[in-house]
């Protein structure tokens, strides 16, 4: 017997572009295995039979399915057999109700009236006031319109294929030289056409195409233009131009000499195998899926000056329109027969070819469904390109049907041709000004208040008013042990997470009548430090933030129906509002909180920064936390009240490349990592010859060895140091070595650690902080009075976004985001960049499938080392000191704020988890009793089904186990945060872990939340669960559950090394 190789066998429709699979049989069990073989989220797979479904609904499900995909179906041979009785329609308008399908946006291709498309690709014209001398065309494009343009991919990305460009400009000169009849216009010219940069279609939105055509002596002047449609309208986005040129009627007669295709043949006769060829294309990044594969046949000659001849044939699945002139599939197989023109370059296994001009293209006719292509150098070549070709194309007697002549070809990577596609991930936080909190703002009630005090006279002047209001303030300072003090007040130790927990307990056990209404956390204003002290009081403080926080959900989670009070955390002259001496040891505060709102988004997490000593600011603290806004961080100054928005970046107004010095040096932190070796590879491409490559290990691995190597290949003079940069003495000894001038400092190194804050310690904390803290302080300090050329340091958007599972690294990083704004307070060179995730660096070529999928999911795209170098060329020397390098898709990121307000629509969505709430809760207690079981077990389901990612309810047993059903610490942090929201009760952290199937899960909730409904409140707070939570169906990226594989895995995301 053999092996049926079912994976084998499945890998290979995947290389062959295959996306739908359908299962003919009693139950879709191969359907299954087979998605299991291939990525997440990969290709249509179809069920023609269910168990428990009705047959013919699911073979019309089917049908449907690869109807829309564009599969051609016989229906009358489908109903062939079927009897129809007639139906009678209703002669009165019943409830004059509207059931209209909504249109998907890519199919809204009228803009208006009933003009139809005159072309696929050209669309309409559009009648201009303003451009009354130009014809103007429109069209709304996408990956899925027309259908096969998904299947043109370079680096991952559905880009325009040049032959679109080519046909929109054909079909519009039918439209003008013969009313759109392809076969009664002209032979059409098209000269001097010039390629300014591609098109990527984004798949969540559609792309308005406009090509412009300018009467020109005795032709009309061309230029192509692309705008991203997004809603609501950004006035600031303005209209990219792709293509330019001129087209013209021909003077070349219509029939001219035809091609001997047998004496090509046997002149061009070394056969090249049509797979293999594909694969190349592939290895290099230029994906052409099952519609784009046309070529069918391939010959080259041998010899210096190379020929080609090829084959090229639609697909089966395409048809040829009427008012098709040069259909884009078959002219693109005609170009793609350029890479064997062009042979084995030197630059062939990193870059792909690209055209950049072409002088003229005589268009004489319509082809059929296939055509044959000539290749051959052009006798005129063009100077600064690669490489210029001729291109003629035949039918199969060798009749023309079009010429290509002087095609200029170029080189390119991926950095070069998707340059400007990266603009649009820089963002900068803005500070605006805003209203003081209005007073008829719903005000808390009187009640007790935990003031974690640094003894000074803020927190005395706060619990002063708070009192006056009729609340009773107890006082939290910091000591050696814990003890109770004078008042009912309180004494902890930081560093003693006993101590915290032994805090709150006292206050549940002994404060029986006292409802908390809030918790100031002000040991963050404890004096201004010693320079040397920074980085110390850094780490005690966000360690104090941290014990408390456990402390407070570790109730939460023994006492779920009890509400935790609102936490607020004060801060002074630590955001960058405006160009004063920030105080940096408080800043890990801010990035810590971040991930504070997304882990425990019951806690209701506020940042509040004073600037001043005044009373005032404390009457403003005093509004903010008794006439709460959805705010998560504010800001005074001077009077004023600002908050935050993250806004994108004007990228010629922040870019600011750097010059590289042949003899200065260039310290590179975590210089023997995958990203440090990067960038000593952009630095020596550059012109630098003296690098200093710091480590904690030194080059012991083979990639850092390799990489080094490379170094020393192209040049440079490599200085590898093993070091400790929090460390001041190992800083100030390297610095000390350098014997030749240091010109730049670039600081990557940085560990993970991840876990979610209920089990993080002190020590996991400081691990992670120390690189990011200690290391970017010593730096600071040891090279501030050097005459630096640019001082960048690899940030995260962990610290601007906040990621589950990453407090400690968020911290971290939000240090070394305040110290680069204080650097450029201070004249010196800084910026600091808040990277998204890295594509390719460390494990991330062995990503889990599953975590990849859920990270594109919540709209994070990955940064190739290609795109990441050429964001950091433009910031080297620019003179905004924090800038955010983020491929997001907001449409997708689940995360609700106000500090995202301009880059999510503005819907009514924050109302929804209350109104849900509301809803559900009321659903199942007015239920009769034996009703209100089935009810929370329905929504159960459908929660769960949700957050595994079925495409509709699936049926599962009450009594199988989450994780049994594919669920990870991952996505039960998801369901857990989704029941909160929907069901409007505080859940511990572990739910899913305390109850891992539906029923004990249900079981849990009826008798804690249904059933008993007096337990008494110690804690609490206006509403039974904050209604304007942030969180809605984030997902986490790391869980100490996880811990060691998932910790991984985000490190090699974000590029930096991992540390067992």
């Amino acid at each position: 017997m053999k092996p049926v190789r079912f994976a084998a066998a499945m890998e290979t429709l995947h290389r062959q572009g295959l996306e739908i699979f359908v299962e003919i049989g009693p139950n879709p069990v191969l359907l299954g295995m087979g998605r299991h073989c291939l990525p997440m989220e990969y290709g249509m797979w179809l069920p023609t039979l269910q168990q428990g479904q009705s047959d013919w609904q699911e073979v019309l499900k089917a049908l449907g399915q690869l109807y829309v995909q564009g599969v051609s179906i016989d229906w009358e041979g489908f109903h062939g057999n079927s009897t129809y009785s007639p139906v009678s329609l209703p002669t009165y308008p019943w409830q004059r109700e509207r059931y209209w399908i909504e249109e998907e946006p890519r199919n809204l291709l009228q803009k208006s009236g009933s003009q139809k498309n005159l072309h696929p690709l050209l669309g309409q014209r559009v009648r201009s006031a303003a451009l009354k001398q130009q014809i103007v065309f429109e069209s709304q494009l996408s990956p899925n319109f027309p259908t096969y343009l998904t299947d043109h991919r370079i680096y991952e990305k559905v880009v325009f294929p040049t032959a679109a460009y080519v046909e929109i400009v054909l079909a519009a000169g039918a439209q003008i030289f013969a009313s759109g009849k392809v076969d009664n216009h002209p032979p059409l010219v098209v000269s001097d056409l010039l390629m300014e940069q591609p098109l990527v279609l984004d798949a969540t939105k559609t792309t308005s195409v406009q090509l412009v055509v300018t009467p020109h002596k005795s032709g009309y002047d061309f230029e192509i233009f692309s705008l991203k449609n997004s809603e609501p309208v950004d006035e600031n986005e303005t209209w990219t131009r792709h293509l330019s040129g001129l087209i013209l009627a021909g003077e070349t007669p219509r029939v001219t000499n035809s091609l001997d295709l047998a004496e090509l043949k046997h002149k061009i006769n070394q056969e090249i195998e049509i797979e293999n060829y594909y694969q190349k294309f592939r290895e290099v990044g230029v994906e052409y899926r099952s519609n784009f594969q046309t070529i069918e046949e391939l010959w080259c000659s041998q010899g210096e000056s190379v020929e080609v001849l090829g084959k090229i044939k639609l697909p089966e699945t395409i048809e040829l329109n009427t008012n098709d002139s040069l259909h884009p599939l078959l002219l693109d197989g005609c170009l793609q027969l350029l890479a064997a023109a062009l042979g084995d370059s030197p630059d062939s296994e990193t870059k792909t070819y690209f055209l950049v001009g072409l002088e003229r293209l005589n268009f004489f006719r319509q082809p059929s469904t296939s055509v044959w292509c000539h290749v051959h150098p052009s006798s005129k070549p063009s100077p600064g390109v690669l490489s210029s070709f001729d291109l003629h194309l035949v039918d199969e007697n060798g009749i023309a049907v079009a010429d290509l002549l002087n095609l200029q070809v170029s080189r390119a990577n991926e950095t070069a041709l998707f340059a400007n596609q990266t603009d649009d991930w820089l963002y900068t936080i803005a500070w605006e000004a805003k209203p003081r909190i209005s007073k008829n703002n719903k005000r808390s009630k009187a009640g007790s208040w935990l003031i974690f005090s640094d003894g000074g006279e803020e927190s005395s002047a706060l619990a002063e008013l708070l009192n006056q209001q009729g609340n009773r303030c107890i006082f939290v300072s910091q000591g050696s042990s814990f003890a109770t003090l004078n008042g009912g007040h309180y004494q902890i130790n930081p560093t003693e997470p006993e101590d915290f927990q032994r805090l709150i307990a006292a206050i549940v056990n002994q404060e029986q009548q006292s409802v908390y209404r809030g918790i100031v956390y002000m040991w963050g204003l404890d004096g201004k430090p010693e320079v040397s002290d920074v980085p110390t009081t850094a780490m005690g403080l966000c360690t104090g933030m941290l014990h408390l926080t456990q402390a407070l959900t570790k109730v939460s989670s023994q006492h779920s129906k009890r509400t935790i009070p609102r936490l607020w955390v004060v801060t002074r002259n630590t955001q960058a509002v405006t160009k004063t001496n920030l105080q940096l040891q408080q800043a890990p505060l801010l990035g810590l909180a971040r991930v504070m709102v997304l882990e425990h988004p019951e806690l209701e997490t506020v940042c509040i920064d004073l600037n001043s000593h005044q009373v005032n600011e404390i009457e403003m603290l005093l509004e903010e936390i008794l006439f709460p806004e959805p705010e998560e961080q504010v800001a005074f100054r001077d009077g004023e009240r600002y908050v935050p928005r993250l806004k994108r970046a004007d990228a010629k107004n922040i870019a600011q490349p750097g010059e590289i010095n042949s003899s200065g040096r260039y310290l590179i932190t975590g210089g023997l990592g995958a990203l440090g070796l990067q960038v000593a590879n952009y630095l020596v491409e550059q012109g630098a010859r003296h690098l200093l490559l710091v480590g904690r290990k030194g080059a012991v691995s083979k990639e850092a060895q390799a990489g080094v190597r490379q170094l020393e290949e192209k040049g440079a003079l490599v200085k590898i140091i093993k070091a400790d940069i929090s460390q001041a003495d190992s800083v100030t000894t390297l610095i000390a070595e350098t014997d030749i001038p240091l010109r730049g400092v670039v600081h990557v190194a940085g560990v993970l650690d991840d876990g979610m804050l209920r089990d993080q310690t002190q020590k996991r904390f400081a691990k992670v902080m120390a690189p990011k803290v200690q290391g970017a302080w010593n730096l600071h300090q040891l090279t501030k009075e050097m005459p630096l050329d640019f001082f960048v340091c690899f940030s995260s958007m962990t610290s601007v976004l906040g990621t589950i599972g990453q407090g400690n690294y968020a911290a971290g990083n939000g240090f070394m985001d305040a110290l680069f704004h204080h650097r450029q307070g201070l004249g010196l060179p800084a910026v600091s960049i808040n990277w998204g995730a890295w594509s390719t660096s460390g494990m991330a070529t062995r990503l889990d499938a599953n975590l990849q999928s859920r990270w594109d999911a919540i709209g994070f795209g990955m940064i190739s080392p290609n795109q990441g170098m050429y964001l950091f060329a433009k910031l080297l020397n620019s003179k905004v000191p924090q800038v955010g390098a983020m491929p997001i898709d907001w449409s997708k990121y689940p995360v609700e704020s106000t500090f995202f307000t301009y880059l999510q629509k503005t819907t009514d969505q924050k109302q929804a988890p209350e109104q849900t709430s509301v809803s559900i809760l009321e659903q199942i207690k007015a239920a009769e009793k034996e009703q209100r079981y089935e009810l929370l077990v329905t929504h159960i389901q459908s929660q769960v089904s949700k957050v595994l990612g079925y495409q509709k309810k699936k049926a599962f047993s009450v009594k199988e186990g989450f994780f049994d059903l594919g669920m990870s610490s991952l996505t039960s942090v998801e369901l857990r945060n989704n029941l909160q929201n929907s069901l409007g009760c505080r859940l511990p952290a572990t739910l899913t872990f305390d109850y891992p199937t539906v029923k004990k899960l249900v079981d849990y909730l009826m008798a804690e939340f249904i059933e008993e409904e007096d337990e008494d409140e110690i804690f609490a707070s206006e509403q039974s669960f904050p209604t304007d939570t942030t969180v809605s169906t984030f997902q986490p990226l790391g869980d100490s559950d996880d811990a060691e594989e998932i910790a991984k895995q985000f490190a090699a995301q974000l590029g930096v090394q991992w540390v067992d």
